[in-house]
């Protein structure tokens, strides 16, 4: 099982990096700065050459190795004990952690690492406050099913990497074992109003009738909120619990714009365009816009059916236009290439006629 993961961060505008070991118990920043080498020219030179490897994206491991390698022992010492038992969403999103950074030791010849304690994180809490302008305008409590805690959410157990390890997708409710995708909620508003206005929309719809329950696109089932601190804007809305849809593959891999280049997939194409299309028009009878409508927000299950995911807005070249972002016009635009691309793979699979058996779309 994979015991930990890395990233790094640099910058071109100047040369200090930042190492990010995550382990399931712990999360350390290892900080890399020119000026705390100044007295030691060999380490600097030594660090500036890996430095230059991670920023060429010329990496194979070596060098971010090299670069965490002088703080192991400081990390050993300092990680908490394992902790036994299922892990919770709360684990995942406020780990503890540990900033440490790189300095010269006495002889100048070797890195010594330093812990520096902080009691605030120097990074962004995750989420939103609850009772910004922007969430506040939604009236969440009119028409959100629920609201959970990150303790009430459970992470499923994984047989090759420890669920802290990976940004979660797949969630069950401590209370119900209800299993659901938890959509983690970044700093940006723009994106998640948006989708939450859509799933309201949505919501409503299916309320009154005017949407079949089976639709099949993602829906809201609850949010989580949590406070990580005593002012009001400490409430944050951290993720949103949506419809578990079990994927064909797992990841990006489950997609259409990855399925629909598999053999066994050549008998679908010609379906699963129809299909889409129709989902589509069921979108926007209920008044609500796909946007940022291409193949990879197509997401293909275990039982070979489509379904539409992904309400954040945006656009992405070659699939909407950007003067038609955010219309009808441009999602229907966007489904006409759609379609056309499984023309493409059907034809190169023997099924010139796939657009010719199917519906045609009219741009209104």
């Amino acid at each position: 099982m994979i015991s930990r993961t890395v990233s790094y961060s640099t910058s071109d505008q100047d040369d200090d990096c930042l190492i990010t070991v995550r382990y399931a118990e712990a999360i350390f920043y290892l900080r890399w700065s020119p000026q705390d080498l100044d007295s030691a020219p060999e380490l600097l030179q030594d660090y500036l050459a890996h430095l230059e490897e991670l920023k060429n994206e010329d990496d194979d491991h070596s060098s971010s190795d090299r670069l965490i390698l002088p703080f192991e022992a400081l990390m050993d010492q300092l990680a908490p004990a394992s902790k036994q038992g299922p892990s919770s969403l709360h684990d995942y999103l406020y780990p503890q952690w540990f900033l440490l950074k790189a300095t010269v030791n006495a002889d100048r010849r070797t890195i010594l690492p330093v812990h520096i304690k902080e009691e605030d994180s120097p990074f962004c809490q995750p989420g939103l406050a609850l009772y910004s302008k922007q969430i506040g305008s939604l009236d969440l409590d009119k028409w959100v099913p629920r609201l959970f805690s990150s303790h009430e959410i459970e992470l499923p157990a994984d047989a090759e990497k420890h669920p802290l390890l990976h940004r979660p997708t797949k969630v069950i409710t401590k209370e119900s074992q209800t299993e659901y995708f938890f959509k983690g909620l970044g700093p940006g508003f723009e994106g998640t109003i948006n989708e939450l206005v859509a799933l309201r929309t949505i919501d409503e719809a299916a309320e009154c009738g005017t949407l079949a329950s089976d639709a099949r696109f993602c829906r809201l089932y609850g949010l989580v909120v949590d406070t990580v601190g005593p002012r009001r804007f400490d409430k944050r809305v951290v993720g949103m619990l949506l419809n578990y849809i079990k994927p064909k593959r797992p990841g990006i891999l489950g997609t259409l714009q990855y399925v629909a280049y598999e053999e066994h997939s050549r008998k679908n194409l010609h379906r699963w365009a129809n299909d889409l299309n129709g989902i589509l028009g069921a979108l926007h009878r209920a008044g609500c816009i796909w946007g940022d409508a291409k193949p990879e927000n197509v997401i293909v299950d275990h039982d070979d059916n489509v379904w539409i995911v992904d309400f954040g807005g945006g656009y992405t070249p070659g699939w909407v236009d950007e003067e038609q972002q955010g219309t009808q016009r441009g999602d229907l635009a966007a489904m006409q290439k759609i379609r056309q691309w499984l023309e493409q793979r059907g034809a190169r699979r023997g099924q010139v006629d796939l657009i010719e058996q199917g519906s045609t779309i009219t741009l209104s």
